[in-house]
């Protein structure tokens, strides 16, 4: 989903799974994705339930990465101060 002042959300549809967490189904020879159960996060002071900060790192792997990938893992691993993924 894109706003027209270029805010844009992701969204990845997945079949719940026995440990809470959930596979997104992707084009074959691909394996699905797994999510783990969901964690608690804040999100300007809100509390919200969501992905750990290593599960989008993880998402980033196994393709191309395009301009806006690089910019998301760079986000994600500056605020995290998690490792650079391969290929990043």
């Amino acid at each position: 989903m894109r706003h027209e002042d270029g805010r844009e959300v992701d969204l990845h549809t997945m079949t719940p799974t026995e440990d809470g967490g959930g596979d997104q189904h992707l084009f074959p020879p691909q394996p699905p994705f797994h999510y783990d159960a969901p964690t608690p996060g804040v999100i300007n002071l809100t509390q919200v339930t969501c992905v750990d900060a290593a599960t989008p790192l993880r998402a980033h792997v196994g393709y191309e990465p395009r301009p806006e990938d690089h910019a998301d893992v760079a986000a994600l691993v500056s605020l995290f101060r998690l490792p650079l993924p391969p290929g990043y």
